[in-house]
This record gives structure tokens, sequence and C-alpha cells, in this order.
């Protein structure tokens, strides 16, 4: 599926080396929605991210079973 224009700002938005509280839950939440939604592969979200895919799959799983609002 295309990545709509809203999501593609948010990955603008935290592709930054930021690793605030904030911004990594954010992050975590962006990540799982690529992942379930738009069914990227952990490489392409790290490239999309500016991120590792290691780093990518370790927030997912630890952010996954959480709730965040």
């Amino acid at each position: 599926s295309t990545i709509k224009p809203n999501i593609k700002r948010e990955i603008a938005r935290l592709s930054i080396p930021k690793r605030t509280r904030f911004k990594v839950i954010q992050r975590a939440v962006l990540i799982k929605e690529l992942r379930e939604v738009h069914k990227l592969s952990f490489p392409k979200i790290g490239k999309l991210l500016n991120r590792h895919h290691s780093s990518i799959i370790h927030l997912y799983y630890k952010y996954a079973n959480k709730k965040t609002n």
C-alpha cells in the first residue's frame, strides 16, 4: 500500500536523531503502523527513519504489546 502524506510528514519529523522518551514512543507507534498497516519490512522502515533495522525490531517488540495513546 502507498504511504499517505501525513505519514510521510511523521516519518520526516521522527527520523531525526533525538532520543527523548516522547520521540522514542512516537517513533514506536509509527513503526507499529508502518509494519502492521502498510506491511513494510524492518529494513525498509529502518531506511525511512534513518535507523538500523535491528533498532527498529527492538522498538517494535518493546512497544508492540503496550498501549500507547
